[in-house]
C-alpha cells in the first residue's frame, strides 16, 4: 500500500493518504467497458432457435422445462438445452472494431441464434 497525494476538486488543501490498489484506477477506456455481448437475463429467454451447418433446431420453454419444437419428435435433454441460455448470458467480447468491416468481408455466419424474450416484442438475433 503506497502513499498518494489527494486534492479535492475546487480545494487548495492537499492530503496524504495510504491508498491501496491505486493501480485499479489506471485503466484505459476499453478496460472500463462492459464487454457483455447480450444484455439479457437467461431466465427471460422463452424460445431459442439455432440454424447453421448442422441444421435448424428450435426450442420453447414451457414452465421450467424446455421442449423441442423442431425437429419434431425429439425428446429434450433438459440439462443441455437449459445450459445454452446461461452460456449466451456469459458471452463476452474481446474487442470492439473501430470501424465496421467492409461489406462482403465475412463469410456466411457459422450459426444464427434467435432468442425469444419474455416481454419483448421482437426477437434478439445473434450471428456467429
Amino acid at each position: 500500500m503506497g502513499t498518494q497525494f489527494l486534492r479535492p476538486v475546487g480545494s487548495s488543501q492537499i492530503y496524504r493518504a495510504k491508498f491501496g490498489n491505486a493501480g485499479r484506477f489506471k485503466k484505459s477506456p476499453e478496460d472500463w467497458r462492459d464487454n457483455r455481448v447480450l444484455f439479457v437475463d437467461s431466465e427471460d429467454i422463452r424460445s431459442l432457435e439455432i440454424s447453421g451447418l448442422k441444421g435448424e433446431f428450435s426450442f420453447k420453454k414451457s414452465g421450467e422445462e424446455w421442449q423441442v419444437a423442431q425437429p419434431a419428435g425429439l425428446k429434450a435433454d433438459q440439462s443441455l438445452i437449459s445450459s445454452m441460455p446461461r452460456s449466451l448470458g456469459t458471452l463476452r467480447s474481446t474487442e470492439i472494431l473501430p470501424e465496421p468491416p467492409p461489406v462482403g468481408s465475412f463469410d456466411e455466419p457459422y450459426l444464427t441464434v434467435t432468442l425469444g424474450l419474455e416481454g419483448a416484442g421482437a426477437p434478439l438475433v445473434l450471428t456467429i
